[in-house]
């Protein structure tokens, strides 16, 4: 199936909705690793310096299995919606993992 696959995703988000951003990316989330075959998670970070600068990172177990995710219809349109009422949506750029020291 190919290296595991990490995804950045990036937004600007209205530091006044982050809460309602936050828990729309958690339910979308949670959709998406229980309904896309190899979806593994993702985390959510956020600029202590600039808090309308957020970042999501997901793992999937290849970039096959993210494409195929990415053909399919949205797994939670509602929280879909409401990140994108929350946020402006900058980016979502793939990494193939070739090397990984975390615990």
């Amino acid at each position: 199936m190919g290296p595991m696959l990490r995804v950045i995703y990036r937004w600007k988000v209205d530091p006044d909705r982050f809460e309602e951003f936050r828990e729309a990316w958690e339910a979308m989330t949670e959709a998406i690793r229980a309904q896309r075959l190899g979806a593994r998670g993702s985390m959510l970070l956020r600029d202590p310096e600039r808090p309308d600068e957020v970042m999501a990172i997901a793992t999937w177990e290849s970039r096959a299995h993210w494409e195929e995710a990415g053909k399919q219809p949205s797994c939670h349109p509602e929280a879909g919606q409401r990140m994108k009422a929350a946020s402006q949506f900058l980016s979502g750029t793939p990494y193939e993992v070739v090397a990984d020291l975390t615990v």
